[in-house]
């Protein structure tokens, strides 16, 4: 026998499994029942009303103000871990004679 002709047989599904693959059927069939354009419309409304309901909370923030890299202008504080492991290095370091 080939592997492209041999076929694994599987083990038949539990009741447990079929009950539950069922329930789940049956949940998105009901789900796709109620996303219909209408609904999608009418979501959408509220989204918009929600947003103009609560612009006047919202606090403005400067574009200028936001950037996801500065240049290491305000680098972060480094770990303690971190710390002791270069202080480690360095004793390290300068226990060991230079190689000639």
């Amino acid at each position: 026998m080939s592997a492209l002709t041999t076929e694994k047989t599987l083990a038949p599904e539990s009741k447990a499994i079929c009950d539950a693959r069922r329930k789940l059927e049956s949940n998105l069939r009901r789900q796709n029942e109620l996303m219909t354009p209408e609904a999608l419309k009418e979501t959408i409304k509220k989204i918009h009303d929600s947003i103009h309901r609560n612009n006047g909370d919202r606090v403005l923030v400067k574009r200028s103000s936001m950037g996801l890299f500065d240049q290491n202008k305000e680098a972060a504080q480094t770990s303690k871990k971190v710390q002791e492991l270069a202080a480690q290095l360095r004793k390290t370091l300068s226990q060991t004679p230079p190689v000639a």
